[in-house]
């Protein structure tokens, strides 16, 4: 299963005595996992590459005896042995315990246990196996900036989906945090890097009072804190994220920094690619649905002719859409006895999700549910590329403007001023 950026493309073989074959399209080397027997290894992928794994599946254990030819077959020997030798891939220990330990200070133990493990494992490999330099290199930047990313993730982790109170955070969490570790432009294509600071720069901006929109405050970090690739390409990052979920922000922010980019070409590509990204025009019948509320009762989006909708699309596990929660509320209040309604959508979850978090926070808003089928159907049609995603519809059930600002942005404002119109 390679990783292809933010999508994943997933294959499985039966189990045979032949040969099994799969065959991936990819554009740059990347990492893929492949899971044999409930135990899952990473796996290094290269275009016009072919990579061979003989395997003895009808073995009560697989994973004693295994081979691999090609290219870059000692790097996916080492993947396997570490996998075997670890028992489990080390972003998978990290995911499990920011979500099993009670507290963050126990949590930090427990990844200064599994960074030295890691790091002792791959240092004892390296007196027995012979890799190939680049790769070393590779290997412990990605080591490092993992367990980095999953330690800074674990705090927003915890605070938006575990609700740990603001005072969690151990006063000595970020000892690990470093000049150097932040500006690093030789790991400037990382993922892990990019998240690690992204996660970081978050905890900056939660921590300070003085610049209300992140919009605002996380390209004044970028510039204090990295430079050169590690700078475009953060940037070039950030801006994808806020075209796609706050275009205005996002348009206004290209506009500002598209100067000090270095190298131009990728950033083009970007801005022409949002440019035409929205495809739901202002003016256009806003589309229909029939979706299912908390009390079981279906609700149609022509019953609310004649109103003003604001319509949020969120899933349960995205910490920014749990953030405007509390806010939506506050909207369904300040335009209590007006013609507007806030109108939820959940897609991508469980119905026992959306019923858990809604009564977690105790939504006010006309609160519905999309199955499968709708969810598909509402995704394509609304243009949803980034979660939460708000649409503002007007009396007519017209659109006014397809992913408009946030109940933490200027989405009071303008409602307020349709009401006007």
């Amino acid at each position: 299963m390679p990783y292809l950026g933010d999508f994943r493309r997933e294959d499985s073989l039966p189990i045979g005595t032949n040969d099994k074959y799969i065959h991936y399209e990819i554009a740059s080397p990347q990492n893929g996992y492949l899971a044999l027997d409930h135990l899952g290894a990473t796996i290094y992928l290269v275009p016009s590459d072919t990579l061979v794994l003989t395997i003895d599946l009808s073995q009560d254990n697989p994973w004693q005896k295994y081979q691999f030819k090609g290219t870059y077959a000692r790097i996916n020997q080492y993947y396997f042995d570490q996998a075997r030798a670890l028992k489990s891939l080390p972003m998978h220990t990290r995911a499990q315990l920011a979500n099993q330990m009670p507290t963050l200070a126990i949590y930090q133990q427990k990844m200064d246990s599994l960074l030295k493990v890691e790091l002792a494992y791959f240092e004892s490999y390296l007196t027995k196996h012979s890799l190939p330099l680049w790769f070393v290199q590779k290997e412990k930047q990605q080591i490092r900036y993992s367990d980095a990313a999953y330690r800074t993730n674990a705090v927003t982790y915890r605070r938006f989906i575990k609700m740990d109170s603001a005072n969690a955070v151990p006063k000595n969490y970020y000892h690990f945090v470093s000049p150097s570790l932040l500006n690093d432009p030789s790991a400037a294509h990382l993922v892990d890097y990019q998240h690690f600071l992204t996660d970081y720069f978050f905890h900056l901006y939660f921590q300070q009072k003085r610049v209300k929109e992140a919009a605002n405050y996380l390209p004044i970090l970028a510039s204090t804190y990295v430079s050169g690739l590690s700078w475009d390409i953060f940037m070039a990052r950030l801006l994808s994220e806020y075209l796609a979920g706050l275009p205005t922000s996002g348009e206004q922010m290209l506009a500002k920094y598209y100067p000090k980019f270095t190298d131009k070409r990728w950033i083009n590509q970007l801005r022409d690619y949002y440019r035409d990204a929205y495809t739901l025009k202002p003016g256009e019948l806003a589309p229909n649905f029939a979706l299912e509320d908390h009390l079981d009762s279906l609700a149609y989006l022509k019953d609310f002719r004649g109103q003003v909708i604001y319509l949020s699309f969120w899933f349960t596990g995205c910490a920014p859409c749990r953030q405007e929660m509390p806010l939506e509320n506050e909207l369904v209040k300040y335009f209590e006895g007006k013609p507007v309604r806030i109108v939820n959508i959940c897609v991508r979850s469980s119905q026992a999700d959306w019923a858990k978090v809604s009564k977690l926070y105790n939504l006010q808003t006309v609160n519905l549910y999309a199955n499968k089928a709708w969810e598909s159907t509402l995704i394509s049609k609304y243009n949803v590329k980034a979660y939460p995603h708000y649409v503002l519809i007007d009396q007519e059930g017209k659109i006014v403007k397809n992913n408009c600002s946030r109940p933490s942005g200027n989405a009071k404002a303008e409602i307020a001023a349709l009401l006007k119109q």
